[in-house]
């Protein structure tokens, strides 16, 4: 055993099987044990190579469990599930996703990952266990059909931090963990989408062994499940057609082996439709609305439309009062079609985007490259204790305004990686020299918390 349990004071609720935990929260599952020593992080963005993962399912406000890399050496640092009724099963597996991206310094060793299962008597250390590369989420099966149930089970992820001098650089993370009985209809793979018009997307996926199967497909960041479906019968260059102009989709496949017999969802795979129209004129941006043709339902939504379609006349955007906040981020690029005469102006009328937590950059609002932007009465929060920006400028984002703007970010942090107004040429650093930025105006905004109030790097 990597580390002794038995010195815990452990204090159980109960989780029921089948169940399925993607940890969509920044806080530890309820019911679960964390340890103290090195604690297991659930939000924020990992080091190193594994800056680029994100969650494994993609979706907007969901997070995975990692483990920093660089706590103590030659260390256990276990996470427990709460107990776990498996009456209900009787073929049962342990599934989850696992992250342990370090490829730059593979020549260094790894820290090692382990489950171990605890069968309502007797802990049976090391029923699985991986010390190495995974440049992607890859899943994990345990099969758990061998083993005596004779009361509450529990499941504990640990990992033992090497001594290597460097072994620091490999994080680790699990996600989508879920114990249920094995699937009679084995799940499709692969999911891969080769094409997109403004009304349909085409979509591939390896089959788990059925010949027909089940397409969802919903608004970004949608719960699997409430989705449209659409029965497939081919797994290549499947057409799915009925989309709207300029919006972000997930898509999901399962297999279907029978009208009662369906496997898992896999997916989702994002999907963006090609314009029809660029932006001109005004919007509102409404998420208590569904989208239309002068609504837009999210942040998200309206950046999807701007770095994809472009604009053909100056551009309004009217946040509607009452209908915050929204959990999301902003990032706009460089949009086609932006000048000094069509300019785009986001009026937040003191409604909130609130730091959705989500991997990639850094920055709550990023204007990369982006110009002629103007964001008046928005509230942009977060409170994270690292790895996070209020505001960010890169690339040679010029002629944007903020103004009358609360921008807040932790008061209490002692890293530079907590910064509320930057123009830094990284997304992950706030001192990255470069043309971050020139003849941008930043106007009676109220400026709250981070390392740095404002942090503005040149080319040199």
């Amino acid at each position: 055993m990597f580390g002794m349990l038995a010195c815990w004071t452990l204090s159980y609720g109960q989780l029921t099987a089948p169940f399925l935990e993607s940890f969509n929260s920044t806080s530890i599952p309820s019911g679960w044990t964390n340890n103290t020593t090195d604690p297991w992080k659930f939000g924020g963005t990992m080091g190193y190579d594994a800056a680029s993962i994100t969650d494994h399912t993609g979706q907007p406000n969901s997070t995975y469990a990692w483990l920093d890399g660089s706590g103590s050496t030659n260390a256990s640092a276990p996470l427990v599930t709460d107990s776990i009724n498996m009456s209900a099963l009787t073929n049962p597996e342990l599934t989850f996703y696992l992250s342990s991206y370090n490829l730059t310094y593979a020549s260094s060793g790894y820290n090692t990952f382990r489950v171990d299962f605890y069968d309502g008597s007797t802990w049976h250390d090391s029923v699985y266990v991986h010390s190495g590369n995974l440049t992607n989420w890859t899943k994990v099966v345990v099969n758990l059909t061998s083993y005596t149930i004779t009361g509450k089970c529990l499941v504990r992820f640990d990992i033992n931090t090497t001594t290597s001098t460097t072994a620091f650089y490999n994080d680790i993370a699990i996600d989508d963990v879920r114990v249920a009985n094995q699937p009679t209809c084995p799940e499709p793979s692969n999911l891969s989408s080769s094409a997109s018009t403004s009304s349909s997307a085409t979509l591939s996926w390896t089959s788990g062994g059925a010949l027909n199967w089940q397409v969802e497909y919903g608004a970004l960041g949608y719960t699997v499940g409430t989705g449209t479906k659409v029965a497939a019968k081919s797994n290549t260059n499947f057409v799915l057609s009925g989309l709207s102009p300029a919006t972000n989709y997930d898509i999901y496949v399962r297999d279907s082996c029978g009208a009662t017999d369906k496997s898992f969802w896999v997916g989702p795979v994002n999907v963006t439709t090609l314009c029809v129209n660029s932006m001109s004129g005004t919007y509102t941006l409404n998420q208590s609305l569904p989208s239309s043709a002068t609504n837009l339902s999210s942040f998200n939504e309206l950046q999807t439309a701007l770095n994809t379609c472009g604009v053909s006349g100056a551009v309004t955007v009217n946040v509607a009062p009452g209908t915050g906040p929204y959990v999301e981020k902003l990032t706009l690029q460089t949009i086609t079609g932006v000048s000094s005469v069509n300019t785009i102006t986001i009026n937040g009328n003191g409604e909130s985007l609130i730091d959705s937590g989500s991997g990639g950059n850094y920055a709550i609002v990023m204007l990369d490259g982006a110009d002629y932007i103007t964001i008046d009465s928005l509230n942009i929060l977060g409170y994270a204790t690292n790895s996070q920006f209020g505001l960010h400028f890169m690339n040679g984002a010029d002629h944007n305004t903020i103004r009358n703007c609360r921008i807040e970010v932790n008061q209490s942090v002692t890293t530079s990686l907590v910064t509320n107004v930057v123009f830094s040429n990284s997304a992950t650093s706030a001192t990255s020299y470069g043309d971050n930025g020139n003849y941008n105006l930043l106007e009676n905004n109220e400026i709250i918390g981070g390392y740095y109030g404002i942090r503005h790097n040149g080319n040199n």
